[in-house]
């Protein structure tokens, strides 16, 4: 639990530096695993549970997030080149 703790604080006070949006979206992500550490370490049917859906969220919010910087950052650099 301890190691999933200080990844969380360390990746989110990493993502608060970042200047670029994917590697804002990847620390976050890198923290959001802490929170699947944190499940796993607690061994109960509560934080299990809670695990599984930890990890189908940030499946689909992950993916989500990454296409939408994607597509932001091809527009951007579409409409500075004309």
């Amino acid at each position: 639990m301890v190691v999933g703790t200080i990844q969380i604080i360390y990746a989110a006070s990493t993502s608060l530096g970042q200047r670029n949006l994917k590697k804002r979206i990847a620390y976050s992500s890198v923290s959001h695993m802490g929170f699947i550490l944190i499940g796993i370490a607690s061994i109960t049917d509560t934080g299990l549970m809670e695990l599984f859906l930890q990890i189908i969220s940030h499946g689909f919010i992950g993916a989500a997030l990454f296409f939408l910087a994607g597509t932001s950052y091809d527009r951007i650099t579409s409409c500075l080149s004309r």
